[in-house]
């Protein structure tokens, strides 16, 4: 979007990773979440105070590091979170604990403002538009929050609020530094994706001993405080009774509604962000975008965890982005999108038959 041609996606070979910029942008991210984490044990005002006012400099002296800095913290804070979760003892200490990264990406949205690199002028043509719907897509929520605010559940409304934002503020982050500062992300990119991809195995193979290392088992127990009412409804309607965290973590095979019964049991991996879902996006988004900068050897890493990490939606991202890799090269691209658009539509039209038929 910010040039008429894009340039050739470099190798991310270790001699590129290891540059005294890169090797700065992991230490920064590094500090500031990690410490961020900490302070939260203590007070966390004084975190969150830290958290934004640390990313905001960051973000004034720093531009350009600050979609690798985001993207850490939303990969890897729950991480850092596990660690100090042993001194955690509510539900709610922890949550607010895991708001560090909205912080941060408010600093960088807040900065970025501040500084002008929103500005219309400073961009290309082509990004305007976008920057523009953008605003009024921001806009129209904020405005749709308010009414939330005052006429209904003021929790809820910010909670779908931080949902809908966050994407949006990403989004124009993301627009601004790849128009203005060219950010390599490749490298990157693909490190963030080997770390993921291999804290994924470590819980494929180990589980619950893996995550006790760290206190992974004491965060998903802090976790699961609010789903209690569900696995109580769970054991009224089929008699079983959960025990412990591992029989919180068996799901059936791509977790499907109505396949409890005779389904294939799996240890569901939620990742270093602790979210299952989150943790399949992470890989099938990383792994389609490091392929298509040619950077093909994590798309093979990434396909067996996917599968025990049951994201459905994640999986058909990931399936569909290489059938149409694949169709571009066999078919015109014209017809090829229009199969790219049957097949999804044939899998909506699925996923709604089938909800409606398990009452899902």
């Amino acid at each position: 979007m910010s040039s008429s041609a894009m340039p050739a996606a470099p190798a991310a070979g270790l001699p590129r990773v290891l540059t005294p910029e890169a090797l700065l942008q992991f230490a920064l991210a590094i500090a500031i979440v990690g410490l961020s984490a900490g302070l939260a044990v203590a007070n966390i005002t004084l975190a969150y105070g830290f958290a934004f006012l640390a990313t905001f400099v960051v973000t004034l002296m720093l531009p350009a590091s600050t979609p690798f800095l985001l993207i850490f913290a939303f990969l890897f804070q729950n991480t850092f979170v596990a660690m100090t979760a042993t001194e955690v003892d509510s539900s709610a200490a922890f949550d607010q604990m895991r708001g560090i990264n909205i912080i941060m990406l408010g600093a960088v949205f807040v900065g970025f403002f501040m500084t002008g690199q929103f500005a219309g002028r400073l961009l290309s043509p082509k990004l305007r538009p976008w920057i523009l719907a953008n605003w009024v897509a921001i806009a129209t929520v904020c405005a749709y929050v308010a009414l939330g605010l005052a006429l209904g559940n003021g929790r809820d409304a910010l909670v779908y609020a931080r949902g809908i934002l966050t994407p949006l503020m990403l989004l124009q982050v993301g627009l601004v530094c790849g128009a203005r500062f060219q950010t390599q992300l490749a490298p990157l990119v693909a490190v963030a994706a080997v770390l993921i991809i291999t804290y994924g195995y470590c819980e494929l193979l180990f589980e619950l001993d893996f995550l006790k290392i760290f206190n992974g088992d004491r965060y998903l127990w802090l976790k699961m405080q609010d789903d209690m009412p569900r696995f109580v409804r769970q054991m009224n309607e089929t008699g079983f009774v959960v025990r412990g965290l591992d029989d919180m973590m068996r799901v059936a095979l791509f977790n499907i509604s109505g396949s409890d019964n005779g389904a294939i049991q799996i240890f569901r991996l939620s990742g270093p962000n602790f979210h299952p879902i989150s943790f399949g996006y992470a890989l099938a988004l990383s792994s389609t975008w490091l392929f298509a900068n040619r950077i093909r050897w994590v798309a093979l890493l990434t396909a067996p965890l996917l599968v025990f990490v049951g994201a459905k939606g994640a999986t058909v991202l990931f399936l569909m982005f290489f059938l149409m890799a694949l169709g571009v090269r066999l078919v015109p691209v014209r017809f090829a999108q229009l199969m790219l658009l049957f097949a999804l539509g044939s899998y909506v039209t699925f996923v709604f038959v089938f909800g409606i038929k398990v009452g899902d």
